[in-house]
C-alpha cells in the first residue's frame, strides 16, 4: 500500500503518514488545537486500513526542518485526543526525540511500549491555577510507580529519558541511531507476522 496522509489543520500538530504496514502519526510541539480531533482522523484512517496497519507509532520527532529543538508550549492535556487513541486495534508504540510537553507525555503514556533517546525528556507536571500538579491522565497509567522520590528528582517539570524509564513510563532507552533501527526493525517483524 501507498503512502497516505490524514488532512489536519496546521496548527493541530498531527501528521498522518501510512506505508509499508505501519501508520506513523507525527506530533510537533504547540500543535494543541485541534489535535483531539486531528488525532481521530488519524486514528479513523489506521482503522479502515486494518488489514494494511500493523502497527501504529506516535512519535514526537527532534527538530524541525532547521534543526531547531523547539520547547513545548504550554498546552493543556486533553483527555479527548487519549479517547482517539484507545480506539486503536493496533498495537501503538511511542517514540521521543525530544522534550514531549505534559500533553504529549500523556499520550505516550498510552502506548504499548515507549522508547526515548537518551536527550529527551517528558514533562509530568502541569500548572493548573497556582498549583503544578500530575495530570489525572499520568495517574491513571503510571499510578504509585509516579511517587514523591520520583517527583522529588525531576528538574522543574520535565524527567529526563532514565528518570521515565525508572517510573514506568519509558520501555527502553536508546541513542539516536538505535531509535532509527528500532522503528525499522519493529515495522519489519509485524509486518511478517
Amino acid at each position: 500500500a501507498g503512502a497516505a496522509a490524514a488532512s489536519a489543520p496546521p496548527s493541530s500538530g498531527v501528521q498522518l503518514d501510512c506505508q509499508h504496514g505501519s501508520a506513523t502519526i507525527l506530533l510537533s510541539p504547540g500543535g494543541a488545537a485541534g489535535r483531539a480531533a486531528a488525532l481521530g482522523v488519524a486514528v479513523e484512517e489506521c482503522i479502515k486500513r486494518l488489514g494494511d496497519i500493523h502497527v501504529v507509532l506516535l512519535r514526537a520527532a527532534a527538530a524541525d526542518e532547521n534543526g531547531e529543538e523547539p520547547e513545548p508550549s504550554g498546552e493543556v492535556v486533553d483527555e479527548a485526543a487519549q479517547e482517539e487513541l484507545r480506539k486503536l486495534p493496533q498495537m501503538l508504540v511511542g517514540f521521543v526525540e525530544r522534550r514531549a510537553s505534559c500533553a504529549e507525555t500523556c499520550l505516550f503514556a498510552m502506548c504499548d511500549a515507549v522508547y526515548m533517546s537518551r536527550g529527551a525528556s517528558v514533562d509530568v507536571l502541569e500548572r493548573q491555577g497556582g498549583s503544578t500538579v500530575v495530570p489525572l491522565p499520568l495517574l491513571r497509567a503510571l499510578g504509585g510507580r509516579l511517587d514523591a522520590e520520583c517527583l522529588a528528582s525531576l528538574r522543574g517539570c520535565q524527567a529526563d529519558a532514565n528518570s521515565a524509564l525508572s517510573f514506568g513510563l519509558a520501555s527502553e532507552v536508546l541513542d539516536d541511531a538505535s531509535m532509527t533501527a528500532r522503528r525499522e526493525d519493529l515495522v519489519s517483524q509485524l509486518r511478517a507476522s
